[in-house]
């Protein structure tokens, strides 16, 4: 359920991504001082960092 749901939360972002310009992209976000941009690099770095060492552990929990 999990990796579905993370899985079609993607597909929404990099739909939503897609149609952005680069001057979109370089837009600020809120009152953060990142722009769009660095905040999915971000979110990139802390999937690397974070769900994917998790999700691999809980494969292997399973037996693959």
């Amino acid at each position: 359920y999990f990796i579905r749901v993370a899985s079609e939360g993607r597909g929404r972002l990099l739909t939503e991504l897609s149609q952005m310009t680069d001057d979109d992209l370089d837009r600020p976000y809120r009152d953060t001082g990142m722009t769009v941009r660095e905040v999915v690099e971000e979110l990139i770095d802390d999937e690397c960092e974070h769900l994917r060492p998790a999700l691999e552990r809980y494969i292997e929990s399973k037996g693959n």
